[in-house]
């Protein structure tokens, strides 16, 4: 029989419905799944032969040996309890046939599913003054009549120690953990059935531990030195921690081989001096046994073997066992040591790497079948025109690529200031999920360099983007080989703030010039006259017109700047299907709404408004901001106080960052309750038309009718703002505003092509310079770790799939939910083995017990919202059993009411189906339940 692979001696065994594994360090792979018909028609009994572990160190850093791995025991405990269950006992029958521990105070009849649950009940009979003998009567001869619940506990803990494994067939007398170990360390407190006597298919009975090792583990020398450096990796890329950190932990570590080395030789000279072996003898094990200690000869050089004692040792191991992508160092000038460079990252090499992950693998190949709809909505970018004209099919790899500046040191002095700015160029493949798009794991490192560099004149736009353009260039015209075929490559877009795009795009970079706008060519002047005025959008002929026009132009001039608005062709446009015009250089709402754009300037004004008619003062607002219960996920983006305005500049910033200034606006009403004095005032109604026009901007579907609307909301919203804000000015960003209809027909929701998602990878490389502490060829550096963060990455599963998360898991009981909870539950198609939790993290999304979610809306008007009373784990799903309320809309307030009087029925739901899966953020507003909506539904 095999018990599978095993790196340590695994220190106690589990089984529940007679099935027994074992358990050590944090990560799990089930190998049943494999040969799914082979486990299902034998119905295994012993399972080790199912778990390898590979982790050294935290959960959170973790290295499947295989690609379907577990990073705790509860989420394998959980796979092997839906997938792989040993009958086809339903739920019902379960919660009928596990009540078998009767409580033994007299006149209680009250039965239990296990011991634990039967301990605690006994402890409140105890805090009532009732006494009572163990209620483990079989297995226990101590006779104790227990009247205190501190002797009680103890007699569990010395006679019973397998009391709060929740066993129904344990004999209790037994320790489950071995050598006095604590019991709490099986990891199954609150878990499934454990059975202390295990039996092989035989029927024969397993008395001790040794019996799990009569085969020789799997796991080689090889591979544990190859899992040891890659936890030295994870210091180097995922914790940034400086090079010479990580030797001085790779020195203790030697140490520390070293004693436990010592101790092993020790123990076990001891044991085999007691079994009576001579000195010879024992000498000869050690000599076998000892010099096989990978962890001792992974930190010594003089023994055989990987050796990763020094930074260098360890740079050439990563280099020769993991993906070893390094950037190249370009020269711009023929003079290659003083020259400048830029450092460039393959895009070709990178996608081909990424495509080997199975995580990304799937994405991609799902992305290739989707399904056409013959309705107008659209729902990402390939529902939009611009994919739909340039689309080869199907089958295709789609690129969106960011380019920014960003300071990669916090406040440089002096001629570190220059030496700090950098441009970086990222890209993300597109036929990813959206939501798997915006993690910082999916996004790429393509290019990096001076920003100094695109000023020069030596230089420029055109030499600095050279490598990137020939090899995305080389891309679009040869494909890339992926599935065992050539599939074509397409730049979907280039995404940026609006001076970046306009550089990109070859656009004056001014925006007090006479044309202010990429997307059309408007003047200044008839923006400033009619602010909601959008003008036809610039066509391929267009800006070629306006290039020969300003060719011709310098032929006389040769100071000539630009013509409509544009100075120079952009290099982009030698990528063969793609041109700025299109447009391929979308908007971005973070920057045009909540950045110094509408949402900033506008709210700052209504709230120096609101001071005025004494609502509230600065230092009032900034208290209430403070001390607001923020609830869910809007703790994680409290916004900042609002700055008195004192000068012209701070009248026009509310002073948090992007994202904060939108979670002001969505919470304001809530914030300022008490001080809400007149919902009638003008400035008041303009305050929910902005809140309203945000919350359809940021919708992650639109409709045709949709789109209507947000061009009536938008006209509407700026000719109100001329009346009830007067003399307030306008930016060019307003103007962007006027063009998102038509953008959203082009590119999609705008939601996922903004920028926030890619400037938080900036943090990556200003994390660098804080580790590194110096500017000496910081761009090299910082190039070097994102690449080493590359190979991290790339050694595990890239993205998550499937239940990655979850909180301490207990089988589904229906005899504790309320009568309609225990019905709907009980006419699923629930199995015995369904878990309930209290949260969960399924496709990276974080799912609790007790929240509200949006199921929809009404043809009235009002929202679905569901509330979750159970949350369940099912044959590797995740379900949410939903009492179901409707809220209305509070017009005067922008917020919706839950009436939770009034219950519409309960659901249960697949968190695959949900249309809405973020939770919404409930809060008390006058004495109801109030939410605020991010986007409209």
């Amino acid at each position: 029989m095999s018990y599978g692979d095993c790196l340590f001696m695994i220190t106690y065994r589990i089984s529940f419905n007679s099935v027994c594994f074992t358990r050590w360090l944090y990560a799990y792979s089930c190998s049943c799944c494999q040969s799914l018909e082979i486990w299902c028609s034998m119905r295994v009994q012993i399972l080790p032969s199912s778990v390898s572990g590979v982790n050294m160190y935290p959960p959170r850093y973790w290295m499947p040996l295989h690609t379907n791995c577990f990073r705790t025991y509860p989420g394998l405990y959980a796979h092997i309890r839906s997938l792989h269950p040993p009958s086809d006992q339903t739920i019902e029958d379960r919660n009928e046939t596990s009540l078998s521990l009767a409580c033994p105070v007299p006149l209680c009849e009250e039965k239990f599913h296990g011991s634990r649950a039967l301990c605690t009940h006994l402890i409140g009979h105890l805090t009532n003054g009732e006494s009572f003998e163990c209620p483990f009567r079989d297995s226990c001869e101590s006779g104790v009549n227990f009247s205190v619940v501190q002797q009680f506990r103890s007699h569990l803990s010395i006679k019973h120690a397998g009391w709060r494994q929740d066993t129904l067939d344990c004999d209790l007398t037994r320790n489950l953990a071995p050598s006095g170990a604590a019991s709490s360390s099986t990891g199954c407190d609150g878990g499934g059935d454990v059975d202390c006597n295990i039996e092989d298919d035989d029927g024969n009975e397993f008395h001790d531990a040794q019996d799990f090792f009569t085969e020789e583990p799997s796991i080689t020398s090889e591979m544990f030195v190859k899992h040891l450096a890659r936890f030295y990796l994870m210091l180097s890329a995922e914790c940034i921690l400086p090079e010479r950190t990580i030797q001085t932990i790779s020195e203790h570590m030697a140490t520390l081989s070293e004693l436990v080395q010592y101790w092993y030789r020790e123990e076990i000279v001891k044991k085999l001096r007691e079994e009576g072996l001579e000195e010879g003898r024992i000498v000869s094990i050690l000599n076998s046994i000892l010099p096989r200690d990978a962890f001792y000869s992974a930190h010594h050089k003089d023994v055989p073997g990987e050796s990763l004692t020094s930074t260098h040792l360890r740079q050439k191991y990563f280099k020769s066992n993991f993906v070893n992508l390094e950037p190249q160092e370009i020269s711009l000038d023929n003079d290659k040591e003083d020259g400048e460079v830029v450092y460039y990252v393959s895009v070709r090499k990178t996608l081909e790497f990424l495509l080997e992950d199975p995580s990304v693998k799937q994405q991609v190949l799902e992305s290739f079948v989707r399904e056409d709809t013959d309705e107008e909505v659209y729902r990402d970018y390939f529902d939009g025109e611009i994919s739909k004209q340039s689309s080869k099919g199907k089958e295709e790899l789609a690129l969106m690529l960011f380019q920014d500046g960003f300071k990669a040191a916090k406040n440089p002095i002096g001629s570190a200031a220059n030496e700090s700015k950098f441009v970086s160029t990222y890209f993300v493949l597109g036929n990813l999920k959206p939501e798997n798009r915006t993690k910082i794991d999916s996004i790429n490192l393509a290019f990096l360099f001076k920003e100094s560099l695109l000023r020069d004149t030596d230089y420029g736009l055109q030499k600095c983007f050279k490598p990137l353009i020939d090899d995305l260039k080389d891309l679009t015209t040869s494909g890339l080989k992926f599935n065992n075929r050539i599939v074509p490559v397409r730049v979907q877009h280039i995404s940026g703030d609006s001076l970046g795009a306009h550089t990109i795009g070859g656009f004056i970079e001014s925006f007090s010039g006479n044309y202010i706008c990429r997307f059309c060519e408007i003047t200044h002047d008839e923006f400033h006259e009619c602010p909601f005025l959008v003008k036809p959008l610039r066509t391929k002929d267009d800006y070629n017109d306006a290039l020969e026009e300003l060719s011709a132009m310098r032929v006389y001039h040769k100071k000539t700047e630009n013509r409509r608005g544009l100075k120079r062709d952009s290099p982009f446009n030698e990528i063969p299907g793609f041109h700025v015009a299109d447009p391929r250089l979308p908007p971005c709402i973070a920057h045009d709404l909540f950045e110094n754009g509408v949402v900033s300037c506008d709210l700052k004004l209504m709230i120096i408004y609101f001071v005025k008619e004494k609502w509230f003062t600065f230092k009032k607002l900034g208290r209430m901001i403070k001390n607001f219960n923020y609830q869910g996920q809007d703790m994680n983006n409290k916004p900042a106080p609002v700055p008195e305005a004192k000068d012209k500049k701070s009248k026009l910033k509310l002073g948090g960052h992007a994202v904060q200034n939108w979670y002001l606006l969505r919470l304001f009403p809530l914030i300022i309750e008490s001080c809400l004095k007149d919902p009638s005032d003008k400035v008041w109604q303009l305050f929910l038309k902005l809140k309203l026009l945000v919350e359809l901007v940021c919708s992650p579907v639109f409709k045709s009718d949709d789109l209507k609307k947000l061009e009536a909301l938008t006209e509407s919203y700026m000719k109100e703002r001329e009346e009830v804000l007067p003399g307030a000015k306008v930016k060019p960003k307003y103007h962007y505003l006027t063009h998102y209809a038509q953008m959203i027909r082009l590119f999609g929701p705008l939601i996922y092509v903004w920028t926030m998602r890619f400037e938080a990878k900036h943090q990556f490389f200003k994390r660098v310079m804080r580790a590194c502490n110096n500017f000496i060829n910081i761009g090299l550096t910082m190039a070097l770790r994102h690449q080493k963060w590359f190979s991290y990455l790339t050694s595990g599963v890239i993205l998550p799939n499937g239940i990655s998360d979850s909180t301490r898991m207990k089988p589904l009981n229906i005899h504790d939910k309320a009568n309609l909870v225990k019905e709907i539950i009980q006419r699923s198609n629930f199995s015995q083995h369904a878990m309930e939790v209290n949260r969960v993290t399924c496709d990276g999304t974080e799912f609790r017990k007790d929240s509200y979610f949006v199921l929809g809306k009404d043809s009235a008007g009002s929202i679905d919202v569901g509330l979750c009373k159970v949350l369940a784990i099912d044959k590797g799903k995740v379900f949410l059993v939903m009492q179901k309320y409707k809220a209305r809309f509070l017009s005067d307030y922008g917020l919706y009411q839950i009436d939770d009087e009034h219950s519409h029925g309960i659901e249960i739901l697949s968190s695959s189906l949900l249309q809405y899966p973020n939770a919404v953020s409930v809060y008390d507003f006058k004495l109801n339940l109030c939410f605020s909506l991010k986007h409209k539904v």
